[in-house]
Parts: C-alpha cells; sequence; structure tokens
C-alpha cells in the first residue's frame, strides 16, 4: 500500500471509531402488553447517555416526557440507526482498500 491508500484506510477507521462512541440514542416507554413506544434521541458519549427531558408536569405532579410519566422512559442506544453507516464505511473503507490492492497489484 502506497502512503495515499494507508491515509484513506486509516480515515476510515478513524470515521467509525468516532461513530462508535458518538452513538444515536432513543427514549423508549414500555406500555404493559406493547413493545413499547420510541422517540428518537441525541447522539451522545457512549459513556454519558443522554438524559430524559421533562417536557409537562401531570395532573398528579410527576415529571412527565411525551404525555407520559417520567420514570418509565428508559434511555437505549438506536443500534438501528448506528450499524448502517458504521457498516456502510466500513464496507466502502473495505472496497477502497481492496481496488488500491488490486490496481497496485496490477502494475507490477
Amino acid at each position: 500500500m502506497n502512503q495515499k491508500q494507508l491515509r484513506v484506510l486509516w480515515a476510515g477507521v478513524v470515521i467509525i471509531v468516532l461513530m462508535a462512541l458518538f452513538p444515536p440514542w432513543k427514549y423508549v416507554f414500555y406500555i404493559q402488553g406493547t413493545s413499547g413506544i420510541e422517540k428518537a434521541g441525541p447522539y451522545r458519549l457512549v459513556f454519558s447517555p443522554p438524559e430524559i427531558p421533562i417536557t409537562s408536569l401531570g395532573y398528579d405532579g410527576r415529571e412527565r416526557f411525551d404525555g407520559h410519566p417520567r420514570d418509565r422512559w428508559i434511555v437505549l442506544i438506536d443500534w438501528e440507526r448506528l450499524v448502517l453507516p458504521v457498516g456502510a464505511v466500513g464496507l466502502l473503507t473495505f472496497a477502497l482498500s481492496l481496488s488500491f490492492r488490486v490496481r497496485g497489484s496490477s502494475r507490477q
């Protein structure tokens, strides 16, 4: 591999690591008998998940988010929004490194 190929490969690796360190989050509210209500959250550092915000106070004085009691929401990493871009960048990086390798061997 020449210098240009190596830079492209490392740029792809860095992008994948950054996307894994700052994943998209989602808020999930579980209601008995359902699979849950999901609401997209922000991108945050993997070691510090976002807080569940307060959007209103209910008639009972409890904090609410999106119309439901805040204490029944959980915060999860949104794997669907993370895997697609990481997979795409990984596939592109792999394809570029292969094309550079094939092009380089055909010149010899």
